[in-house]
């Protein structure tokens, strides 16, 4: 890539990081895995609404899988800071 050309994602730490609406996806299609986070609700911090409730999926890459196969690990986490903590954690381990 040249210098003047952006990437088309956002990055963290060599993966590339990608959210719509309530849903974030974290990982390189190159790898076994990604990692998947819904938020599933929100509250209201100073007068801005915080996710609150998250699902945590780490997903395989595997296409060749049936999707409800595809979900190596699940589980939920208050906080978006606690969800993609935990999350990285399981994706790293799962990559490895």
């Amino acid at each position: 890539m040249s210098q003047n050309t952006k990437p088309l994602y956002m990055e963290y730490k060599d993966k590339v990081l990608v959210r719509e609406g309530n849903n974030i996806c974290y990982g390189n299609m190159d790898d076994k895995a990604v990692l998947f986070l819904l938020i599933t609700s929100y509250k209201k911090l100073g007068g801005h609404d915080i996710p609150d409730k998250i699902l945590i999926q780490i997903i395989s890459t595997d296409t060749s899988l049936p999707f409800h196969k595809r979900i190596l690990k699940q589980g939920e986490k208050n906080g978006l800071y606690d969800a993609f903590d935990i999350g990285m954690a399981w994706l790293n381990r799962q990559n490895a």
